[in-house]
């Protein structure tokens, strides 16, 4: 029952799935004969790295695919996405640096189709882009790094379509989850604009604490940015934005803006007395010119707690409401799951702990059964311990 209800909040987020004609997926557990690496790339530890901060060229090419085992046709839709982690930043004196990829045929240049990325030291992320080839022949794909960076590859998946229609209609609708955990992709930014922020660690995760009552003078302190290229906001696009939270020292009120193409706009407000806490969550449409960041912050002095913001992106503001209705049902379910979960797991280590564990080991033996046949799996509950974790 409650792995359907999981299933049923993930399902409200789908999309019409279109069948790709050919599929090609690289998860850099091994060499591959599809790609020839340089001298810059090396495949270690189940991803691929590539580090052209020894170099003092301007362009690095570090992968570039072979025409015969992997054939590309001209006129033909393709969906390229891959994680990537940016250990080093790419930079060039005198110019700016990125990766990037490019496909290009023996043509002529005047064919390449380029995209390009950048980010911070330590930014992860995951991109997706879906490209038509004009009708050539011979296409290879070309990764590379602009000036001198290294950044890590996996799970690379390159899927051909008929049609723009087709890849598009099995693009994946955007979900984000911000724990502030430290093996998470970092999707987020500290902004000081009259406020100090920080993560801090408890025994039950992580989370972000926000302080502006060091400053008596400003009205409005923002201290926290999710900017489009960090959670993958688009313009003109309905989202969802949940989160908990626990006012801590209570000013004016809190805010959830959009600095947008026309200046701010107010997404949400709220407030409460200190020690306050709940779960705040709006529906939006983003920005109609361009994908524009998310702050957070508040009028007046205050101190808050900020945990597990969601993301969700919908077809328009109805879905987003029945949607949102129905995970909510399931999550006052699952807290009760995950709360039996807990007390099987204590009894658990309680009769380690004790000198008697060999008296009571048909009891242990009971209790990790129930566990086993549990109605959720071992994945699922850590995935609704995130969910759930500040408010259970």
């Amino acid at each position: 029952m409650y792995q359907t209800l999981i299933r049923i909040c993930l399902c409200v987020l789908a999309l019409p799935i279109a069948v790709s004609a050919r599929v090609y997926s690289f998860d850099f557990s091994k060499p591959t004969q599809k790609f020839r690496l340089s001298n810059i790339a090396s495949i270690k530890d189940g991803v691929l790295l590539a580090d052209s901060s020894g170099t003092s060229q301007r362009w690095n090419n570090y992968m570039i695919s072979d025409p015969k085992s992997l054939p590309l046709q001209g006129d033909k839709v393709y969906a390229i996405e891959f994680d990537y982690h940016i250990i080093k930043s790419a930079k060039f004196p005198h110019d700016h640096g990125y990766f990037y990829f490019f496909i290009r045929t023996p043509k002529g240049t005047k064919f390449d189709i380029w995209k390009r990325w950048e980010g911070k030291d330590a930014t992860k992320g995951h991109r997706r882009y879906v490209i038509k080839l004009p009708n050539q022949s011979s296409w290879r794909i070309y990764f590379g790094i602009k000036g001198q960076g290294v950044i890590e590859l996996d799970n690379l998946k390159i899927s051909e379509f008929t049609d723009m229609k087709s890849a598009e209609a099995n693009t994946p609708p955007l979900y984000v989850h911000i724990g502030f955990e430290k093996d998470e992709p970092v999707r987020w930014s500290i902004l000081h604009d009259f406020a100090k922020a920080k993560v801090v660690s408890s025994p039950n995760g992580n989370y972000l604490l926000a302080d502006t009552t060091f400053d008596k003078i400003h009205t409005w302190r923002r201290y926290l940015q999710l900017a489009p290229s960090q959670i993958g906001i688009k313009k003109n696009t309905c989202y969802s934005v949940e989160f908990d939270y626990k006012i801590l020292k209570s000013p004016s009120y809190f805010q959830l803006l959009e600095r947008g193409s026309h200046g701010w706009r107010l997404l949400l407000s709220w407030s409460g007395a200190a020690g306050h806490k709940g779960k705040a969550h709006v529906i939006f449409v983003s920005d109609k010119n361009r994908a524009c960041p998310l702050i957070f912050g508040m009028k007046g002095p205050g101190t808050i707690i900020i945990d597990n913001i969601v993301i969700r992106e919908w077809k328009n503001k109805q879905q987003a409401k029945e949607g949102l209705k129905a995970a909510n049902i399931s999550r006052k379910m699952l807290r009760q799951q995950i709360k039996t979960f807990r007390t099987a797991l204590s009894k658990i280590q309680k009769m380690k702990s004790s000198g008697l564990f060999s008296a009571t080991q048909t009891k242990v033996n009971s209790v990790e059964n129930q566990l086993k046949h549990s109605k959720f799996t071992i994945d699922d509950k850590l995935k609704l311990y995130y969910m759930t974790r500040s408010i259970s």
